[in-house]
């Protein structure tokens, strides 16, 4: 679901796992987030900006879900 996001990530830390690590939440709740099976709750969103160095409300835009 938020694809472009994940490569950011990806890019970045090389897993989600690892990004997971690095922002202090649970790898299973972030893999879930990030497949829309779970909703990215606002503090996920702005750790996982602040992590790869983007605008929390540019990455989590519509656009940026594709």
């Amino acid at each position: 679901m938020y694809e472009k996001v994940r490569q950011k990530v990806i890019e970045k830390y090389g897993s989600i796992n690892k990004l997971a690590k690095a922002i202090d939440v649970s790898a299973q709740d972030l893999y879930s987030a990030f497949g829309g099976k779970k909703p990215f709750y606002p503090k996920w969103r702005m750790l996982v900006a602040e992590a790869i160095d983007e605008d929390v409300n540019v990455i989590f835009s519509e656009e940026w879900k594709e």
